[in-house]
């Protein structure tokens, strides 16, 4: 019996091709409906049979489903940019991967099938989306509609995890979907660099100008953060960090000389494209995600080199003085001269009597922007957590907090473990490059809402938890 996930109709030299031209013209598709004078009727007359034709090919493949959802989820900013989509696309993208692990339950019961992500990891990402789901009855919470806004992304988080676990059965898919990543990801570095160079397109400027709170937040120091294809510079810087440290570790474990220049040149561009994003928790990222992978590898002659490297790298940012990019890159190491982080100490020191007097937290959506949106005459409703674990704290309580902790400090060491103890030199190499992007992942929640942010950060989490939880499994 064939593999439920198995892809045997496209061309594996062509399958990136496919996936592509699939999300391009399906939300060309969904946006002339939305745009056409039959409107909501135009959806159900065209979006049924399209939606059933999905759900078909979903139930014979699996994987085919994982990578349309994987590649709609990280183009979706673009798309609803250059496209003009006025309707909450995301839905429907959650929507159909909650429809994908549908699909996999029935396959597995058709198949009797038990092995249902198999992995203590599950358990433990279950037992998070658990709590969040019992938060329903929490006294303080002020608004069901926030509480249902904000499930959207652990419930997203956790059908992508239980997607990618069944998607991931061996090396050929783990490489394919490094491919995948790495190509998106080139894609975006080269347009935040044609934004910086030749400025933004008309659809880009148009939707930056249309808010003036979103030009407040992309114009500091007197320059412009490039976002490329994402929904912002935070999101677009980050993910060049983690990628970028992800393809230096492959570039140095590599036997391969083509390997290790193309690896080599992504982590360059990658580098250079992050610099115009003015996100300075992606500057002290890199660092910290290298100085993890020294500490995994503990190679002399790969520490000297590294010293080396680093040398050269402050010298240029410390004495270049003719970019205003470069400065912008200083100040991440200079926090002292940061007036945003006296900010965010002051508003730190404002909750801490409300964590102390509520353990379970005040609800979910209580602050940010859901905050602002269902409950904007409260206290909680107007402040800006600005840190996916203060966001934590306040929502779900210090327990939440300390859950939450426990179970990704649980997943680190699991793949830190596996990264030294596995046979096969590949899957060694890639679960270490994934749980040092892991680590940066949960090392960048302090200074930013890593998690809840931005697509399609939650996207690179639940993929890297799956990679982390299936990687030992391939080990023969």
């Amino acid at each position: 019996m064939k593999h439920l996930t198995q892809i045997n109709y496209l061309s594996s030299k062509y399958k990136f091709f496919y996936l592509s031209i699939t999300v391009l013209f399906t939300a060309i598709a969904i946006n002339y409906l939305l745009s056409s004078s039959l409107g909501l009727k135009s959806i159900a007359l065209v979006g049924a049979p399209i939606g059933i034709l999905l759900f078909v090919s979903t139930l014979r493949n699996i994987k085919f489903g994982f990578y349309i959802s994987f590649i709609s989820y990280f183009m979706l900013d673009f798309l609803i940019r250059a496209l003009k989509i006025k309707f909450t696309i995301g839905v429907f993208i959650e929507a159909y991967t909650g429809l994908l692990v549908l699909a996999l339950i029935y396959r597995l019961w058709v198949e009797k099938n038990r092995k249902f992500a198999t992995s203590g990891i599950t358990i433990l990402l279950a037992l998070w989306f658990v709590y969040l789901s019992l938060q329903i009855f929490n006294p303080h919470m002020l608004s069901k509609a926030a509480y249902i806004h904000s499930m959207r992304t652990p419930l997203y988080i956790f059908c992508t995890y239980l997607i990618a676990y069944h998607s991931l059965n061996n090396l050929k898919d783990l490489w394919f979907m490094v491919k995948v990543i790495l190509i998106m990801m080139s894609i975006a570095c080269l347009y935040g660099i044609f934004q910086e160079k030749y400025g933004l397109l008309s659809f880009d400027s148009d939707w930056l100008y249309s808010d003036p709170e979103r030009v407040k937040l992309m114009i500091t120091w007197g320059r412009l953060r490039k976002f490329s294809i994402f929904s912002g510079p935070m999101p677009f810087g980050v993910t060049l960090a983690f990628t970028g440290i992800f393809s230096v570790i492959l570039a140095l474990e590599s036997k391969k000389k083509r390997h290790i220049i193309l690896y080599s040149l992504y982590t360059l561009i990658a580098l250079w494209a992050s610099v115009y994003t003015g996100t300075r928790t992606a500057y002290i990222l890199i660092p910290f995600g290298y100085i993890i992978y020294l500490i995994l590898r503990l190679n002399p002659r790969l520490v000297m080199f590294s010293i080396g490297l680093v040398s050269l790298l402050t010298v240029a940012v410390a004495f270049n003085h003719s970019s205003g990019a470069m400065h912008v890159v200083r100040t991440a190491f200079t926090p002292n001269d940061d007036p945003s982080m006296q900010v965010r100490l002051d508003n730190q020191a404002f909750i801490q009597p409300i964590l102390q007097s509520r353990p379970f937290g005040s609800g979910l959506g209580r602050c940010g922007h859901l905050g602002a949106m269902y409950s904007p005459n409260t206290k909680l409703g107007k402040f800006p957590p600005d840190s996916e674990y203060v966001r934590i704290a306040i929502e779900s309580g210090p327990i939440g907090l300390f859950l939450y902790m426990c179970i990704n400090g649980a997943i680190l060491i699991y793949g830190l473990y596996y990264a030294k103890m596995l046979n096969n030199p590949q899957l060694k190499t890639i679960i270490g490059a994934f749980s040092v992007m892991f680590f940066m992942i949960i090392l960048g929640g302090y200074p930013q809402e890593i998690i809840s942010g931005s697509k399609p950060l939650p996207l690179f989490y639940a993929f890297t938890v799956a990679a982390i939880a299936k990687i030992p499994k391939l080990d023969k």
